[in-house]
């Protein structure tokens, strides 16, 4: 991936809207459309809330990494990076959105979103520790950005 841009962010909900900015300004630079560009932010959203609400045991300050990309094929590429317990959310079954809401199981819309959002979602587990979330969204029009 060229033109790659990161941002670190702690494990607390106040970095949301820092995270959002920045994402925001990559995919103005890029020349995202604005419904690709609220589609990130969006994923970015349910991603961090569900790392820093449930990944994190400790109390301790961590650090989230999110890059940013246009590939060589134009396709937006977000990585989520985190030092979090071990959680695979592509192992999550698929939500019954036929059930009432009264007896659907808590949880699971989140990851269902981003499923929806995106072409590719994929995990890795990097070992001794840390979780890889890898977001993908094949979008023409794109342009490498200038970093």
């Amino acid at each position: 991936m060229t033109g790659q841009m990161e941002i670190r962010a702690k494990n607390d909900l106040s970095e949301i809207e820092r995270v959002s900015q920045f994402a925001t300004e990559f995919g103005e630079r890029v020349g995202l459309p604005e419904r690709i560009i609220f589609a990130m932010n969006l994923a970015l959203e349910e991603i961090l809330v569900n790392i820093i609400n449930y990944g994190y045991e400790d109390g301790g300050v961590h650090d989230i990494r999110v890059r940013l990309a246009i590939d060589g094929a134009g396709a937006l590429v977000i990585e989520v990076e985190d030092d979090a317990r071990p959680f695979d959310p592509t192992s999550m079954p698929d939500v019954d959105l036929e059930q009432s809401l009264e007896d659907r199981n808590i949880g699971g819309l989140g990851i269902h979103l981003v499923r929806t959002l995106f072409d590719d979602f994929e995990y890795h587990r990097r070992e001794p520790h840390g979780n890889l979330l890898v977001l993908k969204k094949r979008e023409p029009g794109a342009t490498q950005p200038d970093v």
